[in-house]
């Protein structure tokens, strides 16, 4: 993630970038939402992810309590649930002075 947001700080403002992971979808929105963090930090955290899901992406607060969820997947959505706000914050945090 660190390496992510040092890379996306760096892009002229015009950049465009390409999303895409194996199923397009997890990893892919957690990224989009990760970047529209950085490039639009007055913008709430819930109206960026909200945005992504209404788009298709997945919910990225999703706790993996979906009664047919894989057993294995659960613990994994829960830590990106968790790490989503924390990302939002550290960004937040750290946006850079003009």
């Amino acid at each position: 993630m660190d390496d992510f947001i040092a890379f996306a700080r760096n892009l002229p403002a015009d950049t465009w970038l390409h999303f895409h992971c194996q199923a397009g979808k997890g990893r892919t929105t957690l990224f989009l939402v990760v970047y529209d963090f950085l490039r639009n930090p007055d913008v709430a955290e819930k109206d960026v992810v909200y945005r992504h899901y209404l788009q298709g992406g997945n919910f990225m607060y999703y706790q993996g309590d979906d009664a047919d969820e894989k057993a294995w997947k659960v613990p994994l959505a829960k830590e990106k649930a968790a790490m989503v706000p924390l990302v939002y914050q550290y960004i937040q945090e750290n946006l850079p002075k003009d």
